[in-house]
């Protein structure tokens, strides 16, 4: 998790500060200096002047210190935890919406999906022994009529589960042995193209290869007339979804390594990209801007394009303190990034939420910043008196 650096107020606050302290004891030196040259004729005027000069120097030096005792300072800690508690907020609040779907991680490349086979193995009962795989729901239906939803699951989870349903038959169905032999993921082929329906393929299976599949008329959907009519593929799972360009995929624009289906999957290839409200992916641009509230995502959009969407910024934010949210639900990381670097970033990722902070100036710093500009023209002045 990124914190950029303290707030460009304290640059302001020294830079006040320099402004009060530097012409005092510069006004203060040549009070002594001619003092000296005098002191022959008056004997206390280098004592008084350097009097004067000190007390100068020493009021430079106070009001410095309260100034700096005056600053306020951001706390990026407290900061960061307000914004991921306000976007998980938001997301809560937000549930019905779909959220991006993900391909397989590595930590989930273990886990039982929709299509993998496996075999179960009991000597005490030969009607056991078996392959079965699971089906595009993650169920799998075993001997006996036992169904049992295992997705998502080690295989060491599943054969608890598989010795526990079977223990209500066999004293010791600890004995079962459950082997997963074959990896497969089950997807559904949908939209504007000839070829349909519930296709098992391997899990690093790209489109090319899925456009590839042919019906059982011996047809594929992998022709140039088909490509050129298709635009987007929208991935929908359990309750997630994601659109793909597929412009962009055949022009090799995004590539496929490492991405692996998780089984269940809805492809839908799609020659006009149509969606409805809940599924289509969204923007949030919170805090200071003139109207807070999610926008739709676009790819082509960026953050600036979002803030302007939102109305712009009010009088009040601190174009220092911005915070961009990202991640899958319960995992997401805040990042605090200013105005001027937001365009570092590069474009959102759907469903990032846009935090805009309030400047935190308290009334007593803007009035103390006056006073010290005021002062400073004063010291500036009387550096000209003493010297001309």
């Amino acid at each position: 998790m990124k914190v950029c650096s303290r707030s460009i107020k304290w640059k302001v606050n020294c830079t006040f500060s320099l402004g009060l302290i530097i012409p005092i004891p510069v006004a203060s030196y040549p009070i002594v200096a001619r003092s000296v040259v005098l002191c022959d004729l008056q004997g206390a005027g280098l004592r008084a002047s350097f009097g004067r000069a000190l007390g100068y120097f020493v009021i430079g030096i106070g009001i410095i210190l309260f100034q700096m005792g005056c600053t306020h300072f951001p706390s990026d800690k407290k900061d960061l935890n307000q914004a991921l508690l306000l976007d998980q907020e938001l997301l809560s609040k937000e549930s019905p919406r779909k959220s991006e779907y993900q391909f397989l991680t590595k930590e989930e490349d273990g886990l039982i999906a929709p299509g993998d086979l496996i075999a179960l193995t009991y000597s005490a009962d030969p009607k056991l022994n078996g392959r079965f795989r699971f089906q595009f729901d993650g169920t799998v239906q075993l001997p006996y009529n036992f169904k049992i939803k295992g997705a998502g699951l080690k295989l060491s989870e599943l054969s608890k589960l598989i010795h526990t349903k079977y223990g209500e038959i066999y004293k010791n169905s600890q004995e079962i042995q459950v082997s997963l032999i074959e990896r497969k993921r089950w997807i559904q082929i949908t939209g504007d193209i000839s070829v349909t329906g519930l296709r098992l393929v391997e899990p690093g299976t790209d489109l090319t290869e899925i456009l590839s599949l042919k019906s059982s008329a011996g047809l594929t959907a992998n022709s140039t007339e088909e490509r050129k009519k298709l635009k987007f593929l929208k991935i929908k799972w359990n309750n997630s979804t994601s659109i793909i360009d597929l412009k962009k995929y055949f022009r090799n624009e995004i590539s496929w390594e490492d991405r692996k289906w998780r089984g269940g999957e809805i492809l839908s290839f799609q020659s006009n990209l149509t969606s409805d409200e809940d599924e289509w992916p969204m923007i949030r641009v919170l805090g200071e801007v003139s109207e807070p509230g999610s926008y739709q995502f676009t790819e082509k959009s960026d953050y600036f394009s979002y803030i302007l969407k939102a109305g712009g910024l009010t009088s009040s934010a601190d174009i220092d303190r911005i915070y961009i949210v990202r991640g899958p639900p319960f995992q997401r990381e805040a990042v605090q990034v200013s105005l001027e670097d937001l365009s570092k970033y590069g474009r959102p990722n759907p469903n990032d939420t846009l935090l805009l902070m309030r400047d935190r100036t308290s009334l007593t710093e803007r009035r103390f910043s006056m006073a010290a500009s005021f002062a400073s023209i004063l010291s500036t002045l009387l550096l000209f008196k003493v010297l001309f």
